[in-house]
């Protein structure tokens, strides 16, 4: 796995992780000192590789499930967080207290593929807009806030005859909340 950026007009490279095995998915957020975490999946497990000062940390996420495309964003504390679809539904994960925690999406049946988004509202909350494939309908789901939880609630569905095919903001509902 290897990092590019560039510093005063020239690119340099970093190896991350001297490793040769296929990555299936990966995605990257840049924390409050613009200092990169990158999210991997191989196999049954999610690879969480950080800058350490100047050497590269890399934390392992078991996943018991298969899974697919992964999206992260940063907290507004410099927390990784992150959804993924699996064939079991669709999972968001984040760290609290440096452990690594999952659950599932609200009503996220079967495999929800690649049709969702989301956002953290107020850098911290997870608001998140997914296609149900079992039950053919667009549906948004918000931390409830209210129980000071990281519990993810489900906000219903929103009935839809086709396949969606949408790159939601759901700030607007999630706001509401």
């Amino acid at each position: 796995l290897t990092y590019f950026r560039q510093i005063s007009g020239q690119w340099t490279k970093e190896i991350v992780w001297d490793n040769s095995f296929s990555v299936w998915t990966q995605d990257m957020a840049l924390d409050a000192n613009d200092s990169p975490h990158i999210l991997l999946v191989q196999d049954n497990s999610i690879y969480h590789s950080f800058k350490n000062g100047s050497n590269w940390t890399i934390n392992t996420i078991p996943l018991p499930y298969e899974s697919g495309e992964i999206s992260v964003k940063m907290d507004m504390y410099g927390n990784p967080q992150f959804i993924i679809p699996a064939n079991v539904g669709l999972h968001y994960g984040y760290r609290e207290n440096n452990t690594w925690k999952m659950q599932a999406v609200g009503g996220a049946s079967g495999y929800p593929g690649h049709d969702n988004d989301w956002a953290l509202v107020n850098g911290q909350y997870p608001c998140i807009a997914y296609y149900d494939q079992v039950l053919y309908s667009l549906r948004f789901d918000a931390q409830d806030t209210s129980s000071g939880g990281l519990r993810v609630s489900n906000s219903g569905p929103v009935e839809m005859n086709e396949n969606a095919i949408f790159k939601a903001s759901p700030i607007k509902g999630c706001n509401q909340r």
